[in-house]
């Protein structure tokens, strides 16, 4: 698992799940741990008991505060000024002296003694007066009653919960009582004081609220009897609906009437033109002119009668000048060839004699135009002028009222107040009564107990998160085959539960329990080494690289299972230095220094005593292996792991087929790696790897995936 996390592989929630399950034994521990911890505590601690009381904090205060900031929006520091008054010292002195609690004896505790001894030995320790040691005295109570008081405030109320808890039930019921009585009569005091000093700032107020009333007043009166000011609104509205209407209607009629007549001059004018044009051609093609203006000025009145009724002046006007035309086209029409030129002549008189009327006609109306618009002018200074004086007239009047209502609310606060002076009544109400508690509310030893519970399991359970971070190991499948390149799997053998529990039949596993998972895990791992004896190689090492990797537990298995197919099977422990293979069978000695085991099929090799391990396999080993090679179908041989002892490098310079085992949850990637590097410095070619101790919960759930073979 921590491979995974550590190369950024996605990990699945019943990745989690198995680890729980894993370490659900430590997870119990830790949870029994703190519900004993929890409940010892629960024993020790001594019961604490509160009492608790209600105040109601009415806003007549708040008037008092308003009235003195100007008539200011309610202030919401209010209820909050009224909670701090309550945490006061002079609240809390008035409490602890009426109770005396300064004269009580206090039980100094250990951390008490140590400060005193230690201003002993500096010198810090002052001779005090009786008047300073009873002070002193008096600031020490305060300390410790504000240590037990809980002041809270009820969200959209205005009630302040006081709460104190003690020891002792009828202390804190008397301390509550009196801390609730110190405040209400404090608040009385403060309330008597703001009143007065509220009454005369008051008194000074109206003076001067008053003399602005006068003021504003004034002004207003002389405002309105103005000659400016009478009958400001009627003439507003004369100007407005009588002169500025008509003004703006006469404006729009001379620009309308402009308009055309301009229009008329340019038809003029293009009719002039065209006519001098033709008289300095010889007066030719007449006809064929008015046509052309005739077809202008009907695309013209199209245009018009698309955007206007047939009674606009301008489709009116238009219309004329077309009939006009029209009747010029068919007199030339009558007059006929020979009088053309006298015709046209005339013609051309009469256009002039018209295009000079509609200039004159258009200055005229162009000056009426700018009368006009120089009136409207007029009429709208005028009409701002009157709005401004109706503006001025407004915020006097608004000023006036303003002052009015100030000096009516100062007038009736100012009567208030002097009312509330004379009062011996606070705004401060206790509802009820502290009593005396009967059940302490510390500690709560159910909840406490629960609570411990909740925390031992999450304690356990980070501990368990905690302790497979910390685990380097290799769990996985997957995790071991994306470290052996091109080195063929041939095993995995899981451990089932029952295992965990009984780890000394292992070694022999195959012989007492053949068909359980495991053993047929072996049964596979044999197949799969069937090819190597095919070619006649039927001599194994096989090492690992660590200690604990299940490498001894493999080789025996290995040959029983070779032994029970009818094969002839000697197994050489070659861990010279621990040898320990033999403990596992029942052996009797051979003639040959071979040792028969109670499997049929089964021979042992054990080395002597010697003292230099190296030496021996050096000088003796090859000449065994070359005997023992010939004499049984299949040699087995258990050697220490590579990566501790130098005996097992000895060995692979022997000609061996290399099976290297690697145990799930043992070994690390690095030393899977170092274990690699030594085989590829000894130029060792590894026959097949093997995944020994695999978690039954880490394996893959397809039971065919326990055991595939991969060859390269």
């Amino acid at each position: 698992m921590w491979f995974m996390w550590q190369s950024g592989k996605t990990v699945h929630l019943n990745d989690y799940l198995k680890i729980i399950q894993k370490k659900s034994g430590l997870i119990v521990i830790a949870c029994i741990v703190t519900f004993i911890f929890t409940f010892i505590l629960n024993q020790t601690i001594s019961p604490v008991y509160r009492a608790e009381t209600r105040l109601l904090v009415e806003e007549k205060l708040q008037d008092v505060n308003l009235t003195r900031n100007m008539l200011m929006p309610y202030q919401k520091e209010f209820f909050e000024t009224q909670r701090q008054i309550l945490e006061s010292n002079p609240v809390f002195e008035s409490a602890v002296v009426s109770l005396r609690l300064h004269e009580k004896i206090h039980e100094s505790g250990w951390l008490d003694a140590v400060k005193n001894r230690s201003k002993n030995l500096l010198g810090l320790n002052y001779e005090l007066s009786e008047d300073q040691l009873k002070r002193d005295a008096i600031e020490k109570a305060i300390k410790r009653l504000r240590k037990q008081v809980y002041i809270e405030s009820l969200r959209g109320t205005n009630i302040i919960v006081l709460q104190i808890e003690g020891k002792d039930p009828e202390s804190v019921r008397d301390q509550t009582n009196a801390l609730a009585s110190a405040f209400m009569q404090r608040s009385l005091n403060l309330k008597n004081k703001d009143s007065r000093e509220a009454s005369q700032f008051l008194r000074n107020q109206l003076g001067s609220i008053q003399g602005k009333l006068e003021a504003s007043e004034k002004k207003l009166e002389e405002f309105q009897f103005s000659k400016e000011a009478i009958s400001l609104d009627k003439r507003i509205e004369f100007l407005v609906e009588k002169q500025l209407v008509v003004a703006e209607k006469e404006h729009e009629d001379a620009l309308l009437e402009l308009e055309q007549e301009r229009e008329k001059v340019e038809v003029l004018y293009t009719q002039v033109k065209n006519e001098r044009s033709k008289k300095s051609v010889g007066d030719r093609g007449t006809l064929k002119l008015l046509t052309e203006q005739q077809l202008l000025l009907e695309l013209k009145l199209n245009e018009l009668k698309r955007k206007f009724t047939n009674q606009h002046p301008e489709v009116v006007a238009l219309r004329k000048s077309l009939d006009l035309l029209l009747g010029r086209i068919k007199e030339q029409e009558k007059q006929g060839q020979a009088g053309e030129q006298q015709a046209g002549s005339e013609f051309l008189q009469s256009l002039e004699k018209e295009f000079s009327e509609a200039q004159r006609n258009y200055r005229v109306i162009a000056v009426r135009e700018q009368q006009l618009r120089d009136q409207l002018q007029r009429y709208r200074k005028k009409l701002q002028g009157l709005l401004a004086k109706k503006s001025e007239f407004l915020v006097l009047q608004r000023e006036m009222q303003a002052n009015e209502k100030l000096y009516e609310l100062v007038l009736q606060k100012e009567k208030q107040v002097g009312v509330e002076s004379t009062l011996n009544v606070g705004h401060i109400k206790q509802v009820a009564k502290a009593t005396l508690p009967v059940y302490p509310v510390k500690p709560k030893k159910l909840l406490n107990l629960m609570i411990s519970i909740f925390v031992g399991t999450l304690l356990g359970i980070g501990l368990a998160f905690l302790q497979e971070y910390m685990d380097l190991s290799l769990k996985t499948r997957e995790e071991f085959i994306s470290l052996l390149d091109d080195i063929p799997l041939l095993g995995v053998l899981q451990e089932e539960k029952w295992i965990k529990k009984e780890r000394h039949l292992l070694p022999t596993l195959c012989s007492t329990n053949p068909n359980s998972a495991l053993g047929e895990a072996f049964k596979i791992l044999k197949a799969n080494l069937q090819l190597y004896l095919s070619q006649g190689k039927n001599r194994f090492l096989i090492t690992s690289s660590l200690p604990s990797e299940g490498k001894s537990t493999v080789v025996s298995n290995l040959a029983i299972t070779f032994a029970r197919s009818g094969k002839q099977v000697l197994l050489m422990d070659c861990d010279l230095r621990k040898p320990k293979i033999h403990q596992h069978f029942q052996t009797v000695n051979q003639a040959d220094n071979t040792l028969k085991t109670q499997i049929e099929g089964l021979f042992l090799w054990r080395a002597p005593e010697i003292e230099d391990p190296t030496v021996f396999i050096e000088k003796e080993f090859s000449s065994l292996l070359e005997k023992y090679g010939k004499q049984f179908d299949l040699v087995l041989i258990d050697s220490a792991p590579v990566n501790i002892v130098a005996d097992t490098a000895t060995l692979l310079r022997e000609d061996l087929s290399v099976l290297f085992v690697m145990g799930a949850g043992v070994t690390t990637e690095p030393e899977i790696q170092r274990a690699l590097q030594i085989f590829e410095n000894l130029q060792v070619n590894i026959s097949g790897a093997i995944i020994s101790r695999l978690d039954e919960g880490l394996a893959s759930q397809d039971y065919n995936s326990y055991y595939e073979s991969y060859f390269s």
